[in-house]
C-alpha cells in the first residue's frame, strides 16, 4: 500500500521577553493510506494563547491550515476542510485527518503566539 510520512520538528519560538519550547510529538509518521492521524503540539508558555498549524509540500512555502486563539478549536482554512483542530487547553493542540492520502504527504509545523497573528 501507499505510505505518508510527515514529518514534524521542535521549535523554539524566541520572544522579546521569553523563550518558550514549542514541542510536536513525531519528528517522522508513516501510516498506511486512509488511516486515521492525529498530530500533538504543546508549549512551555502559559500566557501564549494562539496557536498555528503549517503544512509545507515538498518545494513549497509554508501554507496556514488553521489558527486557534484561546481554546477555541478555530476554523480550517480552505482547502483543509477534511482536517480538524481540538484545543483541549492553551498549550495543547490535536490536528486530525480521519483518512490521509498521498495528497498529504508534508512536514506539517506548530507555532504559538501570545499575539492572534
Amino acid at each position: 500500500g501507499h505510505y505518508i510520512c510527515t514529518p514534524t520538528v521542535p521549535l523554539s519560538l524566541a520572544g522579546l521577553t521569553q523563550l518558550i519550547n514549542v514541542t510536536q510529538d513525531y519528528r517522522f509518521l508513516a501510516v498506511p493510506e486512509r488511516s486515521p492521524v492525529k498530530l500533538h503540539c504543546s508549549h512551555s508558555a502559559s500566557g501564549f494563547y494562539s496557536m498555528f498549524w503549517y503544512q509545507q509540500k515538498l518545494g513549497q512555502g509554508l501554507t496556514l491550515m488553521v489558527l486557534s486563539s484561546d481554546t477555541k478549536p478555530g476554523n480550517m482554512e480552505e482547502g483543509f476542510k477534511e482536517w480538524s483542530m481540538e484545543r483541549p487547553d492553551t498549550q495543547n493542540s490535536y490536528l486530525s485527518i480521519s483518512q490521509v492520502g498521498s495528497e498529504h504527504s508534508a512536514v506539517y509545523f506548530c507555532a504559538a503566539s501570545d499575539h492572534s497573528h
